[in-house]
C-alpha cells in the first residue's frame, strides 16, 4: 500500500488531489503505527502472563501430586443398571513412580477450609478424609460424610480372602482379586465372599480385617440388605473411618497382594484418585439410592511428596444424581488435594 501511494506522489496532479493524497497517507501511518504499539502491548501481556504461570508452576510444584497427563477414559454416558457392573478386563496400566520432592510449608487449617468451601461451592456436595499412614488426626471436609460403602467394601473383602489362604493367595483367589478389584467385578468378590463362608462367617471375616486396621467400629451385614445389591456392598462406612482403615493398608498384614491391584484399576474407572496416576492406589465404588440418585466414593492411598503416605476416602452426593456427576466431581477433589498436597502431613508405617 506504502508503494501505490509513492507512485501516486510522484504523478502530476492538482493541488487539491495532492493534498488529498497527503492526508490519506497520514492516515494510513497513522493506522500503521496504533496498530504497531497495540501488537507490542499484546505481546508484552502474553509474555507476563507466561512468566507468572511460570513463576506459579515453580513455587507450587514442589509441593503438589503430579497429574496424571494421559487423558483417562470416563464411563459411558448412560445410566446404570445397577451398582458396579462388571467391566471389560483390560491389561495393568503402568504405574509411574510416586514424586519424590520435598514438600512445602502445610498452609493454615483456615486457608485448607477455605479453599474447600470454595470447591464444594463450585462441583456441588462432596466430602474428603485425610489419615497419615501409620496413623494420626483425621483431617476432613465437606457436606458429604459417608453412606453406603459400595465397592469400597471389596478391599477389605479382598484382604480377607489373603488372609484365609494363609497370606499366600492360590491362583484362584489371585484371579478373583484381580477381577474384584481393577474392573469392581461384583461376580468375582461374591466369590471371594463365598470362600470366606458367606453370610455371619464372611461378615465376621471382613469385620475383623476392619478391625484390624483401625476401624473397630464398622459392622459389615451378614444378609442382603437391597435385591439385586451385594450383601457387603450395603455396608454403612463414614468416610472418617474409611480413610483411617486406607491409613493402615500398606501397614497390614496380606494386603500387599490388593494394593498391587489397587495400582491397576481399568481405564474407564480411572476418575477422581485415578487422575493422580502411580502417586495413588485406589479403589471405586458408587451406587444408586431407593430413589435413583448416586453416591459416588473412592478408598485409597496417596504417596505425597517426600514418599510419606496418607490414606483418603471421597464422596461425591451430586445433586443432579447422575454417576457421571458424581465421578467428575471426585476428579475435581483429587485435583483438589494435589494442589493441597504440601498442607497435609503424612506417615509411614
Amino acid at each position: 500500500m506504502l508503494a501505490s501511494f509513492t507512485v501516486l506522489a510522484t504523478v502530476t496532479a492538482c493541488g487539491a488531489q495532492a493534498g488529498q493524497t497527503e492526508a490519506e497517507l497520514a492516515k494510513v501511518k497513522a493506522s500503521a503505527s496504533a496498530k504497531a504499539r497495540d501488537t507490542d502491548r499484546q505481546w508484552r501481556a502474553l509474555e507476563a502472563a507466561q512468566a507468572s504461570a511460570e513463576r506459579s508452576q515453580t513455587a507450587t510444584g514442589a509441593a503438589s501430586i503430579p497429574i496424571a497427563t494421559t487423558p483417562e477414559a470416563g464411563p459411558a454416558d448412560q445410566p446404570l443398571p445397577k451398582a458396579d457392573p462388571a467391566a471389560a478386563d483390560a491389561p495393568p496400566a503402568a504405574v509411574a513412580p510416586a514424586g519424590r520432592a520435598a514438600a512445602g510449608p502445610a498452609a493454615p487449617a483456615a486457608d485448607l477450609a477455605g479453599s474447600w468451601a470454595a470447591l464444594e461451592a463450585r462441583v456441588g456436595p462432596v466430602g474428603v478424609a485425610v489419615v497419615p499412614v501409620g496413623g494420626g488426626a483425621v483431617r476432613s471436609y465437606g457436606s458429604v460424610s459417608g453412606g453406603v460403602a459400595w465397592s469400597t467394601i471389596k478391599v477389605p473383602l479382598a484382604v480377607a480372602a489373603v488372609r484365609a489362604d494363609g497370606a499366600r493367595p492360590s491362583p484362584t483367589t489371585t484371579a478373583l482379586i484381580r477381577r474384584a478389584i481393577t474392573v469392581s467385578d461384583n461376580a468375582a468378590a461374591e466369590q471371594l465372599w463365598s470362600r470366606l463362608g458367606g453370610s455371619v462367617r464372611a461378615a465376621s471375616a471382613v469385620g475383623a480385617v476392619l478391625a484390624d486396621g483401625g476401624d473397630p467400629v464398622t459392622r459389615v451385614p451378614s444378609r442382603r440388605l437391597r435385591p439385586g445389591y451385594t450383601v457387603f456392598g450395603q455396608t454403612s462406612w463414614p468416610l472418617t473411618r474409611a480413610a483411617s482403615y486406607a491409613a493402615q493398608l500398606p501397614c497390614q498384614r496380606g494386603t500387599a497382594p490388593v494394593m498391587t491391584q489397587m495400582g491397576r484399576i481399568s481405564a474407564g474407572q480411572r476418575w477422581g484418585l485415578g487422575v493422580l496416576g502411580g502417586s495413588a492406589r485406589f479403589k471405586g465404588g458408587w451406587g444408586p439410592d431407593p430413589g435413583g440418585a448416586y453416591l459416588v466414593r473412592q478408598l485409597g492411598v496417596l504417596t505425597l511428596p517426600g514418599g510419606t503416605q496418607v490414606g483418603v476416602a471421597i464422596a461425591s452426593r451430586p445433586a443432579s444424581g447422575s454417576f457421571r456427576d458424581g465421578t467428575a466431581a471426585l476428579t475435581a477433589v483429587a485435583r483438589w488435594l494435589s494442589s493441597q498436597a504440601g498442607s497435609f502431613t503424612g506417615g509411614r508405617c
